[in-house]
């Protein structure tokens, strides 16, 4: 079973139809069913990105491991890694579990990198001079960065932004992607008043 696998991976007209159809259900002797196209689709890697040599090496543990693993291997062997979470760290030798503390040991420790213990004495002198010093911005109203933002500025700036996580009020851009025209004047009119 293992010979005859690997000889239809490396078979070129095989591996072509293999690419272009999907995976087909192959049946070990443990009775465990490889993945198809169908049942799996979005962890389908392309074959044609794995070299000869890792076709090798996974036609050979076929057999042995689960559909789960064979994805997982075909995963990392093409560099896609699945992403980690911190599910515990160490602080004084204790295990910290919680999440919020977990935060607020990562804050400590960064407060602590950034605090002004770590400066050389002269940059620190260079700071407390350059931090004394009056800022004297002088500008008209009437330049582009203090005029009010317009709708369509506000239209553009939603439709280009990324999903990531949202801040402290807990409003994502998905939110604001998603609201009524009037709601986004007043949010806008609100912003405005606030800038100026």
């Amino acid at each position: 079973m293992e010979s005859q696998y690997m000889a239809q991976l490396l078979n070129p007209p095989i591996l072509d139809s293999v690419h272009h159809q999907g995976f087909r259900p192959l049946t070990s002797s443990s009775g465990v069913t490889g993945f198809t196209a169908q049942r799996y689709p979005s962890d389908l890697i392309s074959l044609q990105a794995v070299s000869p040599l890792q076709l090798l090496f996974f036609a050979f543990l076929l057999p042995s491991l689960d559909a789960k693993d064979m994805r997982d291997n075909v995963r990392s062997a093409c560099g896609i890694y699945p992403e980690k979470s911190i599910s515990c760290l160490r602080k004084n030798g204790q295990e910290v579990r919680n999440t919020s503390e977990m935060v607020d040991v990562l804050a400590e420790a960064f407060a602590s990198i950034c605090s002004a213990s770590n400066y050389t004495e002269p940059f620190l002198a260079h700071k407390d001079r350059t931090d004394h010093i009056k800022l004297r911005f002088q500008t008209t109203k009437y330049l582009s960065y203090n005029t009010d933002l317009a709708i369509f500025e506000l239209h553009a700036a939603l439709s280009v932004i990324k999903h990531i996580s949202p801040g402290p009020d807990e409003v994502t851009y998905s939110m604001l992607q998603h609201l009524s025209e009037h709601s986004l004047l007043n949010i806008l009119y609100m912003f405005n008043r606030i800038w100026k």
